[in-house]
């Protein structure tokens, strides 16, 4: 927090106006004003939980210690004088949620390429690859480069799906597909479903193992499995008993989809046999 006494800002404005060196090792920082952080602070009474919910209260900007300093040369029209260099790192007023959001920015782009992997026989190693490293690329510079940052989350995973999904599509395009040998030993072994693999399982002379919407049944059943589970946990543990209730539900609905859904299969293919 800062006040006209004290704070990171009057620390910077003291070394600025006496012509003092500036250390730029640390070289951002989040900032609020005092009254600012107050405010905030007894609005947070009308959330009071047990176990506690944490907030860190600060500025929602990231500062740079650099251009506050040149700001503050320029209103006092003196020189100001640095040393060291950024560091890669510093100590901001976030929470792992930043680190989880970068995280999901960066696997957005080449997630749809691995799951149509295995739905479209036209899409190659190479073109895999171009996504991984895309997504990459795309969603750390929207990320963490100041030039390139897009603030708005939504907007960032939108145009980090959308660049990846360019740059994979003319990589395909532009490389040949996989051999037909690498082709039929798959389709041989996995007994690929669905329309994208429809014609390679003629050539070969494969049924698949399930149809597309037992594939797709399959996800929704393990997904309700999986997230009503970690919600129903996080809510019997955080007391939260909207949540933990409503996710408990969910997975035991999952459970069930799936143990009818398998009993369905085995009565058809016994009444096959």
């Amino acid at each position: 927090a800062c006040d006209l006494r004290y704070g990171v800002l009057v620390d910077l404005a003291c070394r600025v106006r006496h012509r003092q060196p500036v250390d730029l090792s640390m070289g951002y920082f989040n900032t609020i004003w005092q009254g600012a952080a107050n405010s905030q602070t007894l609005c947070a009474f009308e959330h009071l939980t047990c176990p506690p919910w944490i907030v860190n209260v600060s500025g929602s900007e990231i500062l740079s210690v650099r251009d506050v300093c040149e700001t503050l040369a320029d209103l006092w029209n003196v020189s100001v004088e640095f040393t060291g260099t950024e560091s890669t790192t510093a100590l901001l007023s976030n929470n792992i949620g930043t680190v989880f959001r970068l995280v999901i920015a960066i696997g957005t782009g080449p997630g749809v390429v691995l799951v149509l992997r295995w739905f479209w026989w036209r899409i190659n190693a190479t073109a895999e690859l171009a996504a991984m490293l895309g997504g990459f690329l795309v969603g750390f510079a929207t990320s963490v480069v100041p030039l390139l940052r897009i603030d708005d989350y939504g907007l960032r995973l939108l145009v980090t799906t959308t660049l990846t999904a360019v740059l994979w599509i003319l990589v395909m395009l532009a490389t040949p597909p996989e051999s037909a040998e690498v082709l039929e030993r798959f389709v041989k072994q996995v007994k690929p479903a669905g329309p994208g693999w429809a014609a390679w399982r003629r050539r070969t002379g494969v049924e698949p193992k399930e149809t597309l919407l037992d594939l797709v049944s399959q996800l929704v059943l393990s997904c309700a499995v999986l997230f009503g589970a970690l919600l129903g946990i996080g809510g019997f543990l955080l007391k939260l008993k909207f949540w933990a209730w409503g996710g408990l539900v969910v997975a035991v609905i999952g459970v069930v989809g799936l143990q009818q859904r398998s009993r369905l299969q085995a009565g058809l293919r016994g009444l096959g046999s």
